[in-house]
């Protein structure tokens, strides 16, 4: 069954459940599921979806509808309710699951409306960020919830509530800003959609590819750093220290990077900038848990502030490298993958 039919199913059972007697049961077989296989979501593995997801909360456990795995680790809890059911009625429930389960991110849906939110938004009453209306504008931001996104998912939230904390800036200037990230957003997902589509053989590590040419890091943050970037695709693939490796992220570049060195080289604590709210690197979190990823150097763990945009993440890299005094070519990346963003960011003038 092709991608868009399972979208297709979605809209028609949700016409059908409008127009009887319906139930939560109904709307998760009948759309939610459909709309998560239509997003690439594989709902018969246990390592991407668990059903009737334990939440451990403080007098009893209870359990959210589905949650979301990568690398079995929770990232999305989902809370279904019938078709006509309104979802602001609900958000304290699917909050609390977040906050109880550790997890960052929440979906509360009725079939019809799909919502995205973030339990650490603290400056958002409701934590909603996102709203979709399956169907119309921007459907194909419901996307985000399959694990295979979850980098650009983070840099959208990221990048959005950066918008709405700019108090200064008019509703309309704002209302312009959120569609561009909107646009961006769902240009990101078809293009990795299609990338994978277009790998039927699993593509080759820079090491053993002919001929191939690659950019030095300190290349890209020269070009990169006179852009205001929002959304950049990371390469698939870059050396680093001579080692030829796959990435997903550019979190996950950032995290390679301070694996790679001896720990007796990073300036603990570090900075992006000295007026950086918190500390990119630390032996003790400043921050909520879900902020930080963690480094662990023999017995020693370090915690990494990586709840960034990617513009951020972009900044974090460099000032990894100059702090450790890292060679230009300890980082390169493809040379082919450099001059596609080039003209990518040249052509947004």
């Amino acid at each position: 069954m092709m991608e868009k039919d399972f979208l297709e199913i979605a809209k028609r059972n949700i016409e059908i459940l409008q127009n009887t007697d319906s139930t939560e049961q109904d709307v998760k077989r009948l759309v939610v599921e459909p709309v998560m296989l239509w997003s690439g979501i594989d709902i018969y593995d246990p390592n991407v979806l668990r059903e009737e997801f334990t939440i451990k909360q403080i007098k009893s456990p209870t359990k959210a509808d589905y949650a979301i795995l990568s690398n079995g680790t929770p990232k999305i809890a989902i809370e279904a309710k019938n078709i006509n059911e309104a979802l602001d009625n609900n958000l304290k429930q699917l909050i609390d699951y977040c906050n109880y389960g550790n997890i960052k991110f929440g979906l509360i849906t009725n079939g019809k409306e799909w919502w995205f939110v973030d339990e650490t938004w603290k400056d958002s009453a409701d934590r909603v960020f996102l709203r979709i209306k399956l169907g119309l504008e921007y459907t194909e931001l419901i996307k985000l919830m399959n694990p295979l996104f979850l980098d650009i998912f983070e840099d959208f939230a990221a990048e959005y509530k950066q918008i709405q904390n700019m108090a200064t800036m008019r509703i309309v200037s704002r209302s312009m800003l959120e569609k561009t990230l909107c646009e961006q957003t769902v240009r990101e997902i078809k293009e990795r959609e299609e990338k994978r589509s277009e790998l039927k053989s699993p593509e080759l590590l820079p090491s053993q590819a002919k001929n191939s040419e690659f950019v030095n890091l300190s290349k890209v943050l020269e070009f990169v750093f006179n852009k205001y970037v929002t959304h950049l695709s990371p390469p698939q693939n870059m050396i680093l220290k001579n080692q030829s490796i796959k990435i997903k992220s550019w979190k996950e570049i950032l995290l390679n990077i301070i694996k790679s060195f001896d720990f007796d080289k990073i300036n603990i604590p570090l900075k992006i900038t000295p007026r950086s709210k918190y500390y990119l690197i630390t032996l003790k979190k400043e921050a909520p848990d879900k902020c930080y990823s963690e480094v662990k150097f023999n017995d020693q763990i370090l915690y990494v502030y990586t709840w960034l945009s990617t513009n951020y993440i972009i900044k974090a890299i460099d000032t990894v490298k100059r702090s450790a005094n890292l060679p230009d070519d300890y980082i390169k990346f493809p040379g082919d993958w450099f001059e596609k963003i080039k003209k990518e960011l040249e052509g947004k003038k």
